[in-house]
């Protein structure tokens, strides 16, 4: 849990990136191999968590993660400020496609579940925030990750 003045400030921040524009749109396939445009909206989820981390904090975290195959992918660059995961709530999907008779379909789910978002869309919403909040967030303070929740249990 974010326990300073200035990583507040920071949740703050990247809560009004998050809320600025809130919809993505990513495009997928389905089973028949047809083309759909998937529209997701989300929010800002209040349990993000980011907290400020010193050198100190840097050099103890990178020496757990030096071994081991993935390691790597888990250090943190010497100089970020902050440190956590971003939490974006899933509130609504829709699919828009064109059936066989080229009429145009809409599928609105307002109350999404996890299972109700494949791994090719999934990456493609990643990818979209993480872009989106590091394009104003220098990464040189910021070491953050997004993760999505789903539903009032946020599962």
């Amino acid at each position: 849990m974010a326990n300073t003045e200035k990583s507040l400030k920071a949740e703050k921040i990247i809560e009004k990136l998050i809320n600025m524009s809130n919809r993505v749109e990513v495009e997928d396939v389905d089973a028949m191999g047809q083309d759909v445009l998937v529209k997701i909206t989300f929010k800002y989820d209040p349990q993000t968590s980011i907290d400020e981390i010193d050198e100190e904090f840097i050099d103890k975290h990178n020496s757990v993660h030096a071994h081991g195959p993935y390691g790597n992918l888990n250090r943190i660059k010497s100089g970020v400020k902050f440190y956590g995961t971003v939490k974006v709530r899933v509130v609504k999907i829709v699919q828009n496609w064109f059936d066989e008779d080229e009429i145009e379909q809409v599928d609105t789910n307002i109350n999404p579940m996890k299972d109700d978002i494949n791994w090719s869309v999934d990456s493609g919403i990643y990818d979209h925030l993480l872009t989106r909040l590091y394009k104003f967030l220098p990464d040189s303070l910021y070491d953050i990750d997004v993760a999505l929740t789903f539903n009032k249990n946020g599962v």
